[in-house]
């Protein structure tokens, strides 16, 4: 199939992995990366924004000079995307009225969203959204909608006082946990996607980005973040949910990566409690769990107390540790305010794995590509042990 040609706007580190991976892109050749002017991200290698190794692929900061390049503009979630609506909204128009296609990996607000149909619809454009919550626009043939698994159709019956029971997933889970947010969770997952695919298993990813069709994969479920369904039917629904997909796809591996952290890391930095990780937990029994940690000096025996808090939270024990490049700003943390995090080069983590050398812990740095091959071949030698995968 010939494949789009597509440029992202605006790049920053949560679409990264993304581009790292790009050869996951079943529909799109990436021909542009763009980041806003003021950023300081121009005529810089990928590997500025996330501190990996270098890509090869530069970005550029002038939007009007690349949009000659494609015929697609993926709009992609920054982190930063409160409060440049506005920019995003101009972009996505000038785009159109130069006969581009949209895909937005962005849920518009509705004030800007009829206007960006009515204008896509005026030009004959495709405007596109990715694993979309919306239902109440017309479907209409330039504007499509697309989920493989539409989570967000599922039936809601509460159970909660019912006699709850789930049953086994059969085929092999990998989970994929970070002890905080923003621990390069999801370059775990495309990571070790891509390379257990290589190896000719077929792999299902349900990922921890609500983006993840894009990639071949299935996002994570909507129902979990709404708040009127109760938290025992949230576990019964996500069972539900992977069984459904297990049984419609008939992978050899799943891969589950769960957003957020395992639990708070004081009382300012809550990581959510952790709810999201208890809850899976709860539905799903992994048969081997990478856990990522932000980079501190840590002595052996802190990942020893992971291990030990994971089985007695969760039910089950960590296999291997990613040490994240990335480094919590305490002090920002306190306050409450600015980036809380410090973006490690992915050289100075690969020196500090080798303190780890002596003491039989699986670490690894998923920046490294060795690292990210190692990580593939350990997987497969724990589910070998007691499972009956074979080789496509």
């Amino acid at each position: 199939m010939l494949k789009k040609k597509a440029i992202l706007y605006p790049v920053d580190i949560e679409i990264c992995p993304v581009i790292r991976h790009k050869a996951l892109l079943k529909e799109y050749e990436i021909v542009g990366l763009v980041s806003p002017k003021g950023w300081g991200y121009g005529d810089k290698d990928l590997s500025y924004i996330d501190g990996g190794c270098d890509t090869g692929m530069v970005l550029e900061d002038d939007f009007s000079k690349v949009l000659d390049q494609c015929d697609t503009v993926i709009f992609c979630d920054s982190q930063y995307y409160n409060g440049m609506e506005t920019d995003i909204i101009n972009k996505m128009k000038e785009a159109i009225k130069n006969n581009k296609n949209i895909v937005s990996l962005i849920q518009l607000e509705n004030k800007y969203l009829d206007e960006i149909i009515e204008l896509s619809s005026q030009k004959r454009c495709q405007f596109s959204f990715i694993n979309s919550e919306i239902k109440e626009i017309d479907r209409n043939s330039n504007y499509n909608f697309r989920n493989k698994l539409k989570v967000s159709g599922m039936e809601y019956k509460s159970k909660s006082n019912a006699y709850e029971s789930i049953g086994k997933i059969k085929t092999p889970v990998i989970f994929v946990m970070g002890v905080t947010e923003r621990s390069s969770k999801f370059e775990i997952q495309l990571t070790i996607k891509e390379q257990l695919e290589k190896l000719g298993y077929s792999i299902t990813l349900i990922g921890s980005r609500n983006y993840c069709e894009m990639i071949g994969g299935h996002s994570f479920p909507s129902f979990l973040y709404d708040n009127t369904i109760s938290e025992v039917d949230k576990i019964l629904m996500y069972h539900d949910y992977v069984k459904a997909i297990e049984e419609a796809e008939a992978p050899d591996i799943i891969i589950i990566g769960i957003p957020g952290g395992i639990t708070k890391v004081n009382d300012k930095f809550t990581n959510k409690f952790g709810i999201y990780a208890y809850e899976i937990s709860q539905a799903i029994d992994p048969d081997y769990v990478i856990m990522s940690v932000f980079y501190e000096d840590f002595k052996v025996e802190y990942l020893d107390n992971l291990s030990v808090l994971s089985k007695y939270r969760f039910g089950f024990e960590v296999d291997s540790f990613n040490l994240a490049n990335i480094q919590m700003d305490w002090e920002s943390v306190l306050r409450l305010s600015g980036d809380t995090y410090i973006k490690l080069e992915s050289d100075f983590i690969n020196q500090k794995i080798k303190k780890y050398e002596n003491d039989n812990k699986m670490i690894f740095n998923i920046f490294n590509k060795e690292h990210g091959i190692s990580m593939a071949d350990d997987i497969i030698n724990r589910l070998s042990n007691y499972s009956d995968i074979e080789i496509l």
